[in-house]
């Protein structure tokens, strides 16, 4: 839907694109067909396909940071409950982008200096705060309520459903 949404914009002649990349690499060809017809695109959110990072312009969060800070947050949370061991659940954002992709390499990078934290699940929940619900539902049935300590959910849409399933369980 974003590509056809896309090529319908650059049909329209705009003086600027502005997107939020949903899937990087099937942006790519219509990247570089804004190009060709002289339209200016500006990405923010997400980072694009390094093939065009070049042909864009773009407003991008620290996303590898932005993992780091979840992962620290957890860190200190549980050491600060007095827990010496831990089990996490993770629910991410659409895999195959780069700035979930960025947010889970910040984020296991300081998860490998607490190692008694343990993720036991990442699921990709797709950026869908629904289904960040179901999967921790599932997730929480299947490790029992004393068999998760933590989670992280990437967006702050997805930590809430998370957290309405573990009052619920």
């Amino acid at each position: 839907t974003q590509v056809q949404d896309f090529n319908q914009a650059i049909a329209e002649k705009p003086a600027l694109i502005v997107l939020a990349i949903l899937d990087t690499k099937a942006m790519v060809v219509p990247i570089e067909k804004a190009k060709q017809a002289g339209i200016p695109v500006l990405v923010f959110d997400g980072p694009t396909d390094p093939s065009v990072a070049d042909d864009v312009m773009s407003v991008l969060s620290d996303n590898e940071q932005l993992g780091d800070f979840a992962a620290q947050n957890l860190i200190d949370g549980l050491r600060a409950q007095g827990r010496k061991s831990a089990k996490i659940i993770v629910l991410t954002g659409t895999k195959s982008m780069l700035v979930t992709q960025d947010r889970m390499t910040g984020f296991d990078k300081v998860m490998s200096t607490a190692p008694q934290y343990q993720v036991v699940s990442e699921q990709d929940a797709n950026w869908d705060p629904t289904l960040s619900g179901k999967i921790a539902q599932q997730l929480l049935a299947k490790y029992g309520c004393n068999g998760v300590q933590a989670a992280y959910g990437m967006a702050d849409y997805m930590a809430l459903p998370i957290i309405q399933a573990a009052k619920q369980a």
